[in-house]
């Protein structure tokens, strides 16, 4: 054989076990992947407590990253609404200028000019992003709690019933907080 024939064998039987590791690569990484979604299912179900803690950070994150941009919204409106100001004061001081009362002058320069925003929510339920989210978070973590005392008292009662002490729903007397 020649010495290229040789160097051609050693090629492609480097690139044949470059292959190889690679294939045996990737269904190692396709396994992990594959059982991080279970081992994270069973780590929730394990801790409650650590799912609810991710959806909380999840949900501040998202909120963070809603509010710099209506943020920068706001930035960019309040600079247009300003200069809007400024020239309808320009206009009123030369009518000023030219002799004009300046009560009339601003009053004829702002009428019909200024738009009016008419809101349906009162103003006691304006609030901002961050403020509404955490109301929202709060009535979720009440709401979860409140069904867990529920399932936990039912579960005392549903128990003594099955055990044959049936004396009824518990009543809050029986209610025992540890």
């Amino acid at each position: 054989m020649s010495d290229l024939a040789k160097k051609r064998q050693q090629l492609e039987a480097q690139l044949e076990a470059k292959s190889e590791e690679i294939k045996g690569r990737m269904s190692a990484i396709q396994q992990e992947v594959a059982t991080l979604g279970d081992s994270a299912k069973e780590a929730v179900l394990k801790n409650p407590l650590l799912g609810v803690s991710g959806a909380v950070v999840a949900g501040v994150v998202l909120v963070w990253l809603l509010g710099s941009r209506r943020k920068r919204k706001l930035k960019k409106h309040r600079a247009l609404v300003e200069r809007y100001v400024e020239v309808l004061l320009q206009k009123a001081d030369r009518e000023v200028k030219k002799g004009k009362d300046p009560t009339l002058a601003l009053q004829d320069v702002l009428h019909e000019r200024i738009p009016m925003i008419v809101s349906d929510r009162p103003a006691e339920e304006q609030g901002g992003v961050i403020r509404n989210s955490l109301g929202l978070l709060v009535q979720s973590v009440m709401g979860i709690v409140i069904t867990m005392a529920a399932d936990r008292l039912l579960g005392d009662w549903l128990g003594a019933v099955e055990g044959g002490e049936d004396s009824g729903p518990p009543h809050h007397s029986d209610v025992r907080v540890q």
